[in-house]
């Protein structure tokens, strides 16, 4: 049998680790979406959408942002280095499976003010100009 382990990183996201798969198996679990600032991840990692589906902005250093409509069954590809963040649960949650590969990079968030693009990485307080 698989041991779960859950994992709450705020009040509308959860983590459940599947310990009996590959160590980078974890169901996520959205009940809301994202309110903060765009943000990147430290490692490549994909996604299976299994239940709900998201909107998803995608955004470019030159502030261009692109919106994607995730459905379930969808298997989505996810960068180290891609700015993005979920902006709408049409079914009012989601369920997906999400493995990731090994760490690449400290991980942060990102503002796109008229001057450019800024980024703060997740450890630390001061934003700075991209």
């Amino acid at each position: 049998m698989t041991n779960v382990r859950e994992e709450r990183m705020g009040g509308h996201f959860i983590k459940y680790h599947l310990d009996d798969l590959p160590p980078s198996a974890v169901l996520h679990r959205f009940t809301a979406p994202d309110h903060g600032d765009p943000h990147d991840h430290p490692f490549d990692a994909d996604s299976l959408i299994i239940a709900g589906g998201y909107v998803e902005e995608v955004y470019e250093l030159d502030g261009g942002m692109t919106i994607y409509h995730r459905e379930p069954g969808e298997y989505v590809h996810n960068a180290a280095g891609k700015i993005h963040r979920i902006v709408d649960l049409p079914e009012g949650e989601c369920l997906t499976l999400f493995t990731s590969g090994p760490h690449v990079q400290k991980s942060g968030f990102y503002q796109f003010r008229e001057d450019g693009a800024w980024q703060r990485r997740w450890d630390e307080e001061e934003w700075n100009r991209v």
